[in-house]
């Protein structure tokens, strides 16, 4: 099943639930996270496992994703990616992604939020999830 967790609901339960992507990074106020995570526990079973990923809070995106520039080729064309940081600070970065077509240009600006680890953990135990096994750092 693919859903939004904030809207999703259903009566059944599962052993298993992942969020890919990053997924942590969307949630820029600490109630979206709590809001998640508590949706996440009442879907599992009693014995199930949610398995996510998130960014390294350590590694300056700030710097390595300014500037970035980059052709994108597809069958019918091509396109020029860009990315311009906006601001950068308090585990926050706000960038815009650039498009640019033989005929357009579209521009997006987005804001992520970079959570360490103790920060995501401090939700988990408010909702009844916890850690079993971390890896990487």
């Amino acid at each position: 099943m693919h859903a939004v967790a904030q809207a999703f609901n259903s009566d059944k339960r599962f052993d298993l639930i992942v969020m890919t992507g990053h997924a942590f990074q969307v949630f820029l106020d600490d109630k979206y996270v709590a809001y998640t995570c508590a949706g996440i526990r009442s879907h599992l079973d009693e014995d199930g496992i949610f398995e996510f990923e998130t960014r390294n809070p350590a590694i300056d995106r700030a710097h390595k994703w300014d500037g970035i520039c980059r052709e994108l080729k597809f069958p019918e064309g091509a396109a020029r990616e860009s990315f311009k940081v906006l601001s950068a600070g308090d585990g926050r970065i706000v960038f815009q992604t650039e498009y640019t077509f033989s005929n357009k240009r579209l521009i997006s600006v987005s804001e992520l939020r970079v959570m360490s680890l103790d920060a995501i953990t401090r939700h988990l135990p408010e909702s009844g999830l916890a850690i079993l096994k971390l890896f990487g750092d």
